[in-house]
């Protein structure tokens, strides 16, 4: 009815205006916070103050889209077992170039949180690098590599090393035969166009993750991110709680 139509309308306008009188605190509160001289607060950690303040808000309006019907999200996984039916390789999701493992996975998804194990020396890193080269490489996707243990110039000649199948002790030594640097050439140009991000500040923070994510794909990826990695989680720091480095 025309009641209910207006009155749907009305609560579209009335949250509107709470919107924007949240952005108004928000905003009084990033000025208020930026012309404060303390020491224990700097510039950058009023930013991320202020992006985890609008993302809280942004989110407060999704209550809805979030809670599905059983029966609706038994309709969206029938969907996607069809779709990998028909597809080809039985993939849904992000394929990782490395088939046993599509086969396992059928590809990267979404909701996905996936752990690489194992002891030290165990190939843990070079596993994580080829999974984000393949995902980049193949799909054409950003992909955001939080490398807290090594350096961007190390992950360099990791990636370098991995394309060329040369010891990457070699490249850091310039240790090459005549024919390999043109190889070495060749390999760089093709990693440029691949976009890859690294990012190696120890101890981060998981919101300055978050930020650093959605500016790269939203800026990048167009609103698509084909993989994030963080290398190694255990030194990833939430607030002021930093997690321990041993179990």
């Amino acid at each position: 009815s025309t009641s209910v139509r207006q009155a749907i309308e009305y609560s579209k306008i009335i949250y509107d205006m709470f919107v924007r009188r949240e952005l108004i605190k928000i905003s009084e509160q990033t000025i208020d916070s930026a012309k404060l001289n303390e020491l224990d607060t700097n510039g950058q950690n009023i930013i991320e103050n202020s992006e985890r303040l609008l993302f809280d808000l942004a989110e407060k309006g999704s209550f809805s889209s979030s809670l599905v019907k059983f029966d609706d999200a038994m309709k969206q996984t029938i969907e996607m077992a069809s779709a990998a039916y028909k597809n080809e390789g039985g993939i849904v999701g992000v394929p990782t170039g490395l088939k046993d493992l599509d086969d396992k996975l059928g590809g990267l998804h979404q909701s996905d949180l996936i752990i690489i194990a194992g002891r030290p020396s165990m190939g843990k890193t070079s596993f994580a690098m080829n999974l984000a080269q393949n995902v980049s490489k193949r799909n054409k996707l950003p992909v955001c590599y939080f490398s807290l243990e090594q350096s961007r110039e190390q992950m360099s000649y990791r990636f370098l090393s991995m394309g060329l199948g040369i010891e990457s002790g070699r490249l850091r030594t310039g240790r090459l035969q005549q024919d390999e640097w043109g190889l070495l050439a060749k390999e760089k140009e093709d990693l440029a166009e691949v976009p890859i991000f690294i990012c190696d500040k120890g101890s981060i923070k998981v919101k300055e993750m978050f930020s650093k994510c959605k500016k790269i794909k939203d800026k990048q990826g167009l609103g698509k991110l084909g993989l994030v990695v963080v290398d190694y989680i255990q030194t990833v720091s939430y607030t002021h709680l930093t997690l321990p480095t041993k179990a």
